[in-house]
């Protein structure tokens, strides 16, 4: 305790929320607030942004079974897309497949999105020249079923 000056965090990953924040001593909040240009020109939060990042901040902390859930589907996934010789050497539940070329990232997101399934295509200048990847993100709320169907449509998608 007391050893971490500053504190990064996101709001948009494991709340389901919007937003980031940072944490610190008041004088370095107080610093940010005057001086960070992108805070400065920045929009506050939503108060049902901050409500819905709350509850969840609430039901992770009251039970860590959400939490233990999104780290087996996320190995479970990794699994299924090993199978079918997806590689990834992701350890989040957000999973970068490379696909290498931009339009194979895009027309295998369309292929997934028609096929039910929601995966970014993330292409440059978000990632460098030749490394354009779909983003897949695993939920605890997702079932078996539902990893072993995208697994396979992303098997599909790519050939």
């Amino acid at each position: 305790h007391g050893k971490i000056d500053i504190q990064l965090g996101t709001l948009s990953k494991a709340l389901a929320s919007v937003g980031g924040f940072v944490a610190g001593k008041k004088i370095l909040t107080d610093y940010l607030v005057n001086k960070a240009r992108s805070f400065i020109f920045s929009t506050a939060l939503t108060p049902a942004d901050i409500a819905a990042a709350k509850e969840a901040l609430r039901l992770i902390s009251a039970d860590n079974s959400y939490v233990k859930k999104l780290w087996q589907n996320t190995l479970y996934m990794k699994q299924q897309l090993a199978k079918y010789r997806i590689e990834t050497d992701s350890v989040t539940p957000i999973i970068p497949i490379i696909v290498h070329e931009n339009d194979t990232a895009l027309s295998a997101a369309q292929n997934l999105y028609e096929q039910g399934i929601i995966i970014s295509a993330i292409r440059p200048p978000t990632v460098a020249p030749n490394e354009s990847r779909l983003r897949l993100t695993v939920t605890a709320a997702h079932t078996v079923n539902d990893l072993d169907f995208a697994a396979k449509q992303i098997k599909s998608a790519l050939k």
